[in-house]
Parts: structure tokens; sequence; C-alpha cells
């Protein structure tokens, strides 16, 4: 455990705590966080139907490259690649900006700069 100041530098391990018997599992195991289970394929399916060849495109590339998606995630990257799709198209200037509004929003709602 990192000192007042430490930033984490010297922070131990979960193999480092077992060894010197340091671990506390009710604190360390409790923010270890779950593992990933990936997207199955009846999942993929239902999130890429009804999508146009560039929301389909684009969602399929996020779902190989990113991992950790739960129901609700799939279900805001299916209304992200829909925006896209009616970006893609052709409407008019304010059509756009409020398309463009939307897309965002469901963009920074992924939270993919946050790697997951």
């Amino acid at each position: 455990m990192g000192g007042f100041g430490s930033g984490g530098h010297n922070k131990l391990t979960l193999a480092e705590r077992v060894a010197r018997g340091t671990l506390r599992p009710t604190v360390a195991l409790a923010t270890m966080p779950a593992p990933e289970a990936p997207v199955t394929a009846s999942d993929r399916a239902i999130t890429l139907a009804g999508l146009g060849p560039t929301g389909a495109a684009l969602v399929a590339r996020l779902l190989d490259e990113f991992s950790g998606w739960d129901p609700a995630a799939l279900h805001t990257l299916k209304l992200y690649g829909q925006s896209c799709d009616v970006l893609a198209g052709e409407i008019d200037a304010d059509d756009r900006r409020a398309e463009l509004r939307v897309n965002l929003g469901l963009l920074r709602a992924l939270q993919l700069e946050r790697g997951r």
C-alpha cells in the first residue's frame, strides 16, 4: 500500500500481498474488476441488425476493438450506429446539427476513451 502522496507507485500487487500475508480479501478482492465476457454471436447479430452499411461497419469494428460490452452499452452502440447512418445520408443543415449533437452524446456515453 502506498503512503500519502506516493501516487500508487509503490503499490503492492495481489501476489506480493499474498506472499507477505497482508492480503485483506474484503478490500483487495472487492476492487478487482470482474472478468470481461466476450460478446456472443447472438448479441453481435442483434446489435448489427437493422443498421445501414456505414453504421454496421463502424459498430462491427468497435465490437472487435473494444471489450466489456454489457447489454446497456450494446444498445447505446446500436443507437450510435443508427445515428452514423443518418449522418451518412442526405439531410438538411438543421437536422444535421441536431443529429451531430445526438451522435456526440452517444459517443460520450460509450466511454470508449476509457479503454473499454
